[in-house]
């Protein structure tokens, strides 16, 4: 007689938000996906910078704007978000954080971000930006990202936020593919933001929250 095979259980996935105990994951979840973009940016040492604004109240890469995905009690993604009330109050400390941190490697980078066409991040009144998701290859295929996103346009939502916007390199076809299946329009023509010999490619994506 045959033994019933097991039930595989479910496994326990939660979402909540950061905090600066979550520093050290949240510099190895972005570095998976944007070493190149902040490198170029800030230069090649990033980490303990990054560490440093992280930890930090009151800045666009601040945990206060963080939310974590764990998987069975295990940090297994991240993703962060800022209305447009905070991004004009918290813009001045921002730079001058990163002024701070990253020192002349930035400095550098400036002129570059002034003169560029196109630089990704730059939201409206009304609007809630969210950007830096990023899920660990182990934990891809669960609806992370997905969960993340959500969790994002309920706080927008709470915050009087009309509209959804977020930059996703072209080259990332699945997190498209996700967005569009999530009700999001994907501009047609893909921006490009130039900082010295680096040339990184954004479409914007756009949700209407009033709907």
């Amino acid at each position: 007689m045959a033994e019933n095979s097991p039930t595989k259980r479910e496994p326990h996935i939660t979402i909540r938000k950061g905090s600066p105990e979550d520093a050290e994951a949240f510099v190895n979840l972005i570095s998976l996906a944007y070493t190149p973009l902040f490198h170029a940016l800030y230069g090649i040492k990033t980490g303990d910078p990054l560490k440093n604004l992280f930890c930090m109240k009151k800045n666009y890469l601040s945990f206060e704007h963080s939310l974590f995905a764990e998987v069975d009690g295990e940090i297994a993604g991240v993703i962060m978000g800022l209305d447009w009330r905070t991004r004009q109050q918290e813009r001045m400390r921002t730079g001058l954080l990163k002024f701070r941190y990253f020192g002349g490697p930035f400095w550098l980078k400036v002129p570059y971000l002034l003169v560029n066409p196109y630089v990704p991040g730059i939201i409206g009144e009304g609007e809630y930006y969210f950007g830096h998701l990023v899920v660990y290859p182990q934990f891809r295929g669960m609806g992370l990202g997905k969960k993340l996103i959500a969790k994002e346009e309920d706080i927008a939502r709470k915050r009087g936020a009309q509209r959804m916007v977020a930059d996703v390199k072209v080259i990332n076809e699945v997190m498209i593919k996700l967005v569009k299946k999530m009700g999001y329009t994907v501009s047609e023509d893909a921006k490009e933001m130039v900082i010295g010999r680096n040339r990184f490619h954004f479409y914007r994506i756009t949700k209407d929250l009033r709907n």
